[in-house]
């Protein structure tokens, strides 16, 4: 599917204060089961810090109650990005107008990027002007995440995820979530503990996650929302190891703001089937590249058009969600999405139906019923909406509710929207058949095709320098 569903990306797209760049799998962190038992180990640092990096460590070590075997530091110089980070025509955060990360919504505020890796490294990226105190809250954060490592905290998160969550949007999330909110709450604890002349990384989240774009919060989520999580769950850095034992597993539980313990210990994810067939040879859908997006993502796609707190009230009853892109065969990139959301009653669902109604008038240039313009019915009823077909100037919109509980959303070129859908849902399954002629070749063109001239066609999505901290799980970009 091009990429363009579930992207995790290195970290270093996130503009933030530190992170940790993409591995196949956590299953080797480069350190074998006698952390600790080691004789005179050294930090070494490669390049020039204005900070005592050692001191810095043995601080950490203090906070964490743990012993970290010292990781290779290397001083490189920060990635240079000028204006949002590109990104794909046809990728699925494109069509619902979810725009990239924009590195204007830092403000200046963010000067030192950083990347932790499992196995045992950490790149310090100083910025033009940053201050001794700035690389050193940087150096703190990946040292967290060196210790999560060497901790197999990524490990615990995953063990408990059920494995069909694992490696989806969501779950990818869930897991960046408590790695980066863990390391976030420790460097905040370590600033206020050492009296940093600096403000603390949840003090700069709070001021500037609150407005910034949707494209941005999709990338700043895990560390503002994963913050939050850790710090209602736990006292203390040295108790902080306990969120990895009974983790959230999915975004709406670390929303919740609830502890594991407290609030879904244990609780099922519940999922359904998707059987997602097309009736002719033009139209397929790609199911291994099916995706779970999950509250946090619904939540972010409706605040491009509504406000922050509509747009969470409105994504607050998810339960389940899944997302089939659809291609044709000639084409070069994803045609459409299918995105079936299930929610936890016909309350919750009819309050995501209304602002997903809200959220396509906002955004589209005309809605069409039956071949007329929606304006056209002078008693235009919630039967109209559901039935139109809504057209931006690059894409189209159409939305059907099979049962009280599901919702699904078709996005994408207007000759997929148009295709004539049938959905059903039968015990925790849905169904849903795209059937329409056979269509030449020549005439179905691709999301990028039919959008964009060719040579406006972004090569490859551009990387920035990574700020607030990261590790080796990756983030999801844009």
């Amino acid at each position: 599917m091009n990429g363009s569903v579930r992207v995790v990306a290195v970290a270093l797209v996130v503009v933030l204060a530190g992170c940790a760049a993409p591995v196949a799998d956590f299953q080797d962190t480069g350190q074998d089961d006698t952390v600790g038992e080691y004789e005179d180990p050294t930090l070494t640092v490669e390049g020039e810090l204005p900070v005592d990096a050692n001191r810095t460590l043995e601080r950490v070590e203090t906070l964490l109650e743990v012993d970290i075997y010292p990781p290779t530091v290397y001083v490189e110089e920060p990635f240079r990005t000028s204006g949002p980070i590109g990104q794909d025509e046809s990728s699925f955060y494109t069509v619902m107008g979810v725009g990239a990360f924009d590195p204007a919504d830092v403000d200046g505020q963010l000067r030192v990027g950083g990347v932790a890796s499992a196995m045992q490294a950490v790149y310090i990226l100083p910025g033009e002007n940053a201050t001794a105190p700035e690389i050193e809250q940087v150096l703190v954060h990946e040292f967290v995440h060196t210790a999560q490592y060497q901790q197999n905290a990524p490990q615990r998160v995953l063990e408990s995820m059920p494995p069909g969550h694992v490696g989806t949007t969501d779950g990818t999330l869930a897991l960046t979530s408590l790695l980066e909110g863990g390391a976030v709450y420790v460097s905040s604890a370590y600033t206020e503990r050492y009296d940093q002349p600096v403000d603390s990384e949840r003090a700069v989240l709070s001021e500037l996650y609150p407005n910034a774009s949707p494209g941005t919060k999709l990338a700043w989520g895990p560390y503002y929302h994963g913050d939050r999580y850790v710090d209602a769950a736990v006292d203390s850095p040295a108790t902080h190891w306990s969120v990895y034992d009974e983790p959230p597993v999915t975004m709406a539980q670390v929303l919740s703001g609830e502890p594991a313990s407290a609030s879904h210990s244990g609780d099922p994810i519940s999922t359904f089937d998707l059987a997602l067939e097309t009736t002719n040879t033009t139209w397929q859908a790609d199911h291994g590249a099916t995706d779970v997006m999950g509250e946090f993502v619904l939540r972010t796609v409706l605040e491009t058009e509504l406000s922050a707190a509509t747009s969470a009230e409105a994504a607050a009853g998810w339960q389940y969600d899944q997302l089939v892109p659809v291609e044709t065969p000639n084409a070069s990139a994803t045609t459409g999405y299918t995105w079936a959301i299930t929610f936890e009653n016909d309350t919750t669902a009819t309050t995501f139906e209304a602002a997903t109604l809200q959220y396509l008038e906002n955004r589209s240039e005309v809605a069409m019923v039956n071949g007329e313009s929606l304006e056209a019915f002078e008693n235009s009823t919630a039967s109209d909406d559901q039935n139109a077909t809504w057209l931006t100037d690059e894409y189209a919109f159409a939305v059907d509710r099979p049962d009280e509980r599901t919702i699904v959303l078709f996005a994408g070129t207007e000759s997929f929207v148009d295709l004539e859908a049938t959905t059903a849902t039968d015990d925790g399954s849905v169904s849903i058949t795209l059937e329409g002629a056979d269509t030449d070749s020549g005439t179905v063109q691709s999301i990028a095709e039919s959008t964009i001239p060719e040579s406006t066609m972004p090569e490859q999505t551009t990387a920035g320098s990574s700020q607030f901290g990261g590790g080796e799980h990756g983030v999801i970009a844009p």
